[in-house]
């Protein structure tokens, strides 16, 4: 089964398909397509997080691989999709509390990642051109700057983990040298 199919058995379908859950769905659709064309480019090593001084970590902004999509709906989107795509069948979702995903690309392809809320807020700061201090700022207010910036890094590592990171902001020194796996083409 492909997205197309998806969108018709929808629309054919003999349930009552609600009009936000067929827009959203239609959204994603798009993000799904949009993110597929992409061109991926290098990712920035987990093992740079080694060379930054303490003045350069609160500087670190953040440039995410081309195609980089955040998406949100109160219906779990990406598991319908999902499950049309795997089994044929069309499962319609309740309406929920919010889901949040990151859709991306990465060596082996198209990524759809759920997120919670403190990440997904995290992803759309750091794409808006938050440095890492303010991101920790604004999504841990109560805590001391240090605690907050350990929390931060902890959600870093993982975007450096999974690629998603092309630049930091901050210039590499001359000597660093990181050994990357070439991206497929």
């Amino acid at each position: 089964m492909n997205d197309q199919t998806l969108i018709a058995a929808l629309n054919d379908s003999k349930k009552n398909v609600e009009t936000a859950l067929l827009t959203d769905v239609r959204h994603f659709l798009s993000a799904v397509e949009s993110v597929s064309q992409a061109a991926m480019e290098e990712a920035v090593p987990a093992e740079m997080m080694q060379v930054f001084t303490d003045e350069q970590w609160s500087a670190l902004l953040f440039e995410m691989q081309p195609g980089t999509t955040l998406f949100s709906s109160e219906y779990d989107i990406a598991g319908l999709h999902q499950n049309w795509i795997e089994t044929g069948d069309l499962v319609l979702p309740h309406k929920s509390d919010q889901y949040h995903w990151l859709l991306f690309q990465d060596r082996e392809g198209l990524i759809v990642r759920m997120l919670n809320l403190d990440e997904y807020r995290a992803i759309e700061m750091a794409i808006g051109g938050r440095s890492f201090s303010e991101i920790a700022a604004a999504l841990w207010p109560e805590l001391e700057a240090e605690n907050a910036h350990h929390k931060m890094t902890e959600m870093l590592l993982v975007w450096l983990q999974d690629g998603l990171v092309i630049d930091a902001g901050v210039p590499l020194p001359a000597d660093a040298e990181f050994e990357q796996e070439p991206i497929k083409g």
